[in-house]
């Protein structure tokens, strides 16, 4: 994760996000920790963002298939 804060603008708002908002939380607080000021982590992640029905784009080509969280995987990789 480190290495790639160098390339993230730091001059607009960030959304962090992952699929269910641990790991995003951590790496949110690794970047005000590097200066990231405008930042936000996506509480409860994309499964809460899907369930809440809000709008999502889907790549079936890299879409993740599993029966929980915790088995989610490539489906076409």
């Amino acid at each position: 994760m480190e290495q790639k804060i160098t390339w993230l603008p730091d001059n607009i708002p960030l959304i962090v996000a992952d699929s269910v908002g641990i790991h995003s939380h951590e790496a949110m607080l690794l970047l005000q920790t590097k200066g990231f000021q405008n930042i936000a982590n996506l509480a409860g992640g994309m499964v809460e963002w899907e369930r809440d029905g809000l709008p999502i784009k889907v790549d079936n080509e890299y879409q993740l298939s599993g029966s929980c969280v915790c088995q989610l995987k490539p489906r076409n990789k």
